[in-house]
């Protein structure tokens, strides 16, 4: 009789557009923040006990998509980084997050070894780049009870 506006597509497509929230979910943002929610809530996580296990939560702020989406945007986000908690018994929140590359984040473990020598505090991994030598001997050197003296400033042999 001409009065149908469609073969019934229209009504599919409208309840699609209103039960889309932000239409990121398949986003690589959208993946780190869902990503944050499980290990920090769900017990069932593989990582849920190295974060929520500890007590690390995610802050109310955060707890919508589209306001941690707002922080990222404005906070320096590139496809290339990852977030990363300032201090790692910290919660998720803009005041402990920023965004880092991988090399920068690994420097920053909770498991990482720190060094000092002459004053000076570094991590296992900076002390042996800076006397030329690899991770693995600096690591077996400390491991077998060399002092870090010792450890920094015996040559390698060759």
């Amino acid at each position: 009789n001409g009065t149908a506006k469609s073969c019934g597509c229209l009504q599919k497509e409208k309840l699609i557009q209103r039960s889309k929230t932000h239409g990121q979910t398949n986003s690589r943002l959208y993946q780190i923040w869902h990503d944050m929610k499980e290990r920090t809530q769900n017990r069932n996580n593989k990582n849920y006990k190295k974060y929520g296990g500890r007590g690390i939560k995610i802050c109310a702020q955060w707890k919508k998509f589209d306001d941690f989406r707002k922080w990222a945007l404005n906070n320096g986000y590139k496809e290339n980084l990852t977030i990363e908690r300032i201090n790692n018994n910290g919660n998720y929140c803009p005041e402990n997050c920023r965004w880092a590359t991988k090399e920068e984040q690994n420097r920053n473990k909770s498991d990482n070894v720190i060094l000092e020598y002459k004053g000076e505090r570094k991590i296992l991994a900076d002390w042996a780049k800076d006397k030329g030598m690899s991770y693995a001997c600096l690591k077996n050197r400390i491991k077998r009870g060399w002092s870090v003296e010792k450890a920094l400033e015996t040559p390698v042999k060759k």
